[in-house]
């Protein structure tokens, strides 16, 4: 019987690993006892004279061996415990964060000699494996060349000691982003023809992870950022704010970041690739009228194709201009020139009006100017009245007039102290009388009234003469001074074929009034004093808007006739142009009535 001699195990590791060498008898078969912490934990034959095991946790291991022989041999004997190799417990990570945006910062709670580090992608280590000792327990990680990802930190202890095996390693709970850049696939204004306040910008893909987009307008003609760096919570809404952002041509960038910036690397700066141009604002130099020419001149922005001109009461902003005029370059140019010369049309004198420029460049529409006014100059007006100077005026009826009230007005104006005659006569109807300081009135040719009433040669007086229930009344510049009893039965007063202004008949040239005579009205109601003090100061239709159609609120006015267009025209639109005879003329005139 043969007896095999003693095994001398001996105990080193590999790595993590634990390797158990002992010396070679020649047999078959060697059996094996592992123990930590003194307690075996497995049993094994191995046909060599070593063999490796992986550490079953922080702990001292130590291994016994006996060589297995044939059936002529009988087992050896169970060598001594071999020398003990002791693994280290796993460090604790306290905390694992970024610093200088590329740099993960690790600390640890161990009471390691040492320890290691490394980083871990989907359970694969990468980079670098990174040393330190018990006075620094920290270590900064550099993952500025990694690929983007989700990444964590594992950690070991270990020892310089030949009998120490590195701890096992331990992966963080807290993940670490390097983000993705996004990608930009396109980048819109707001609205075609609105003033663009924002950059829409589009992301063709983007890390999920991103918390943070941050977005930066980056100028094409020297490279350099402009304006502030904006952020956004969503990669649906990145609306790039242009305000403080001066005219030029840019690019974006962008790039994904988190919220706490200790958990995450933020990604590279991505550029738009595409370019977005900004409009300046304008400012006019100059607007007036020359002649019947609108004249506006403004500064250059470089970007625009033409430029649209805005002319109104109001900003265009808040109401549709009333003329807007597009200035397009001239033949044989590619840019709009930044000026203006137009006829002056549908401009109402009097008014001041508000000029705006903006420029514009395709679809994007710059920022209105700051407003530039424009005032037309009202025509100087002048009053003209109907001197009659031994002529008279007919007015044809092409139907009778029929009155069962009515209230003549009339300016007068008399030549001197004693001349006197006709100025309303309806074809024995209904006739009025000035003459010697007396205004007569005559209804059915009977003497109806007489109003001794001094008139003051050479001065305009106001007359009126109100009808109603066979009851006169005279009325000088407003101011009730007579009533009479028209006699008879109260009836109703026609005039046919034609009154005539100024003289009883065209071919008598007796009781002609030689003075003059304006502001002449009709109306078919008996007016109060109050009524008559109301507008007699006052022309009924601007010279600027002649009467075309009755107003409802003056639908008792018949006839209106105030000569200032330099003509006989009935302006209620009811009645005839009103005929000149002899030497009746339209002239300019002092009469005391504002248009």
């Amino acid at each position: 019987v043969i007896v095999p001699a003693e095994l001398v195990v001996t105990l080193t590791h590999v790595g993590d690993q634990i390797k158990a060498t002992w010396n070679d008898v020649h047999a078959e078969t060697y059996e094996v006892h592992w123990f930590k912490d003194g307690v075996r934990f497995i049993t094994e034959l191995y046909p060599t004279n070593s063999v490796a095991h992986s550490p079953q946790g922080p702990g001292v291991y130590t291994v016994e061996a006996r060589s297995l022989g044939t059936n002529q041999l009988v087992p050896g004997k169970w060598s001594k415990k071999s020398n003990a190799l002791t693994q280290l417990a796993a460090p604790n990570v306290a905390f694992a964060h970024v610093q200088n945006e590329t740099e993960i910062y690790v600390n640890l709670e161990s009471d390691s000699e040492a320890y290691r580090m490394q980083l871990v992608k989907d359970g694969v280590p990468v980079g670098p494996i990174v040393t330190g000792v018990k006075l620094q327990p920290s270590a900064r990680l550099n993952a500025n060349d990694l690929p983007a990802g989700e990444y964590r930190v594992r950690v070991s202890a270990t020892s310089s000691d030949d009998n120490t095996i590195p701890s096992p390693w331990i992966i963080a709970r807290t993940p670490i982003y390097k983000l993705a850049a996004p990608l930009i696939a396109s980048m819109s204004y707001t609205a075609e023809r609105v003033i663009p306040r924002e950059i829409i910008v589009t992301l063709q893909s983007f890390d999920p992870h991103t918390e943070i987009y941050c977005a930066q307008f980056v100028n094409t003609a020297d490279g350099k950022p402009v304006g502030m760096i904006q952020r956004f919570r969503s990669a649906n809404n990145i609306h790039l704010s242009l305000q403080d952002i001066p005219a030029g041509t840019y690019k974006v960038q962008l790039l994904a970041s988190r919220i706490n910036q200790n958990d995450g690397i933020a990604s590279p700066w991505s550029d738009s690739g595409a370019a977005i141009v900004v409009l300046k604002q304008v400012t006019i130099n100059q607007v007036a009228l020359a002649g019947d020419m609108l004249m506006a001149t403004w500064t250059e922005c470089a970007n625009a194709t033409h430029y649209e001109l805005a002319l109104g009461e109001e900003s265009p902003r808040l109401t549709p201009p009333l003329i807007l005029h597009r200035i397009m370059p001239l033949a044989g140019q590619t840019k709009p020139p930044t000026m203006l010369k137009r006829p002056n049309t549908n401009l109402e004198p009097g008014k001041t009006y508000q000029v705006y420029v903006r420029p514009v460049a395709d679809a994007l529409v710059g920022e209105w100017s700051a407003a530039a006014p424009l005032k037309i100059q009202a025509p100087v007006k002048t009053q003209q009245s109907l001197s009659l100077n031994g002529g008279m005026a007919v007015i044809p009826l092409t139907a009778p007039l029929t009155l069962k009230a009515f209230t003549l007005e009339v300016w007068v104006k008399t030549a001197g102290a004693h001349s006197g005659g006709a100025i309303f006569n309806c074809d024995g109807a209904f006739d009025v009388f000035i003459g010697g300081g007396t205004m007569l009135c005559n209804v059915h040719s009977n003497g109806s009234g007489k109003a001794y009433q001094p008139l003051t040669a050479g001065h305009w007086h106001h007359v009126a003469v109100v009808y109603q229930h066979a009851t006169v009344q005279f009325y000088l510049d407003g101011n009730l001074v007579y009533t009479a009893n028209a006699g008879g039965t109260p009836g109703v007063i026609i005039c046919n074929g034609r009154i005539n202004i100024g003289g009883l008949r065209s071919d008598d040239p007796s009781n002609r009034f030689p003075g003059m005579l304006d502001e002449l009205r009709i109306w078919n109601v008996a007016r109060s004093e109050q009524d008559i003090q109301q507008n007699m100061h006052s022309a009924l239709y601007p010279k600027q808007q002649p009467r075309r159609t009755p107003d409802p609120q003056q639908s008792s006015l018949l006839l209106y006739y105030n000569f200032d267009d330099g003509t006989g025209r009935e302006l209620t639109g009811q009645g005839a142009e009103l005929s000149l005879l002899d030497n009746a003329a339209i002239v300019q005139s002092d009469v005391p009535v504002t248009l």
